[in-house]
């Protein structure tokens, strides 16, 4: 693990291993370039484009993992950036197989049984930081990658001092994801569930 942020501008290679993966945290103040030199690479479950480079906004953490290999570029500034060879990939990659299946046997079932007809569905979790969100959305890019067309519902429970939200959102998906945060801003449907004090709030909240 890196101790010490690296120069803004000095470019940094990593050459990965089988099913490792290169965990980073942007930093606080610019945007981080990453290019995939060899290799095959994916973050979140979406493949990263080869010669390529992308922009990471700042504050962002993420994984690079890789299934065969794969030499990574990363340009810019970072709080946190190590290789790490011990991974949940395997067992993610597992329950996708397992949905999958589930999928396509639903798909060719002929019976008028609402549950048999229905694809799989999910409960995603956890505490804070868990890594809920990473799995929702490796599961759903997979899916996409495979030609399905996932639907994602979401329960927050956001807590303030003076307020208390109970939100659902729902966004079905066409193609895998990258960028979470306005992926969650383009949802087309919001509810938001409690007390009327709740429900007059709703106009301080862009949707």
């Amino acid at each position: 693990m890196s101790s010490a942020a690296p120069p803004a501008g000095l470019v940094r290679q990593f050459k990965l291993a089988t099913e490792s993966e290169l965990r980073v945290e942007v930093g606080q103040e610019s945007p981080l370039r990453v290019r995939l030199v060899s290799g095959t690479a994916e973050i979140f479950g979406t493949e990263l484009p080869p010669e390529n480079w992308l922009s990471i906004p700042p504050r962002h953490k993420f994984a690079i993992f890789t299934w065969h290999g794969a030499t990574i570029e990363l340009e810019g500034t970072t709080e946190v950036e190590y290789v790490a060879d011990e991974t949940p990939m395997v067992s993610y990659v597992n329950v996708h197989a397992i949905l999958d299946a589930r999928r396509v046997r639903s798909k060719a079932s002929q019976s008028s049984v609402l549950d048999s007809s229905q694809g799989p569905r999910v409960i995603v979790v956890g505490p804070t930081d868990s890594g809920k969100s990473s799995l929702c959305r490796m599961l759903l890019s997979w899916a996409c990658k495979q030609g399905w067309k996932p639907t994602l519902w979401i329960w927050m429970l956001v807590r303030g001092p003076l307020l208390f939200l109970d939100v659902l959102l729902l966004h079905p998906l066409k193609c895998p994801l990258m960028k979470w945060k306005e992926f969650l801003l383009k949802c087309p449907l919001y509810i938001f569930m409690g007390t009327q004090l709740l429900v007059s709030v709703q106009s301080c909240i862009k949707f």
